[in-house]
């Protein structure tokens, strides 16, 4: 005879069954999401096919390149690597949309705009930019050359044309929310 656990993890209210399997009864979310099963297993299908897709449409873009010849400089737009970056978050649409549907992709949407962290992780994420501030003075104290604003829109594979704001857009955009959405889901 099969019996049923009624569980509340932090984002859903689950009925566990006997063999494992998991019923998503409300979604504290508002976006549920079925689950394959309960006990913090995970689906090695999906994870080959993430890894796998992630791969196959990063590389698509950077074999071509690579086997012509080109070669990504700093502050020039062509060639660039940059598209190979949103891989990993294609392949993280593709696969969640496989497992979970439309819940699982507007739960995914809600993920990459969740921006609550803790005023710690805050400064953790700015450090950088306090290091760098801490640098600059340091340099003119010293009496050394100071870089000028357009240095700071020097990265390989980006036109230096964007700019210093249109340089840290880009890479917000590509790398915060292309690649780490993949990786971090």
């Amino acid at each position: 005879m099969s019996r049923a656990k009624r569980l509340v993890a932090p984002h859903l209210e689950l009925m566990v069954k006997d063999n494992g399997s998991a019923v998503v009864l409300r979604s504290i979310s508002r976006s549920p999401t079925r689950l394959p099963r309960a006990g913090g297993s995970f689906n090695v299908r999906a994870i080959v096919a993430f890894f796998a897709l992630s791969y196959l449409l990063s590389w698509a873009w950077l074999i071509p390149l690579g086997a012509t010849g080109h070669i990504v400089f700093q502050g020039r737009g062509w060639p660039s690597d940059f598209p190979s970056l949103l891989g990993p978050m294609l392949a993280a649409f593709v696969v969640t949309a496989w497992l979970t549907g439309r819940s699982g992709i507007r739960d995914l949407l809600r993920r990459m705009g969740s921006w609550r962290i803790g005023w710690r992780w805050w400064l953790v994420a700015l450090s950088p930019l306090a290091f760098l501030g801490a640098a600059l003075v340091a340099m003119a104290a010293s009496g050394a050359r100071l870089p000028n604003s357009g240095d700071f829109a020097q990265f390989s594979g980006l036109s230096s044309g964007l700019g210093v704001v249109g340089v840290a857009l880009v890479m917000l955009l590509i790398h915060g929310f292309g690649e780490e959405t993949g990786w971090r889901g």
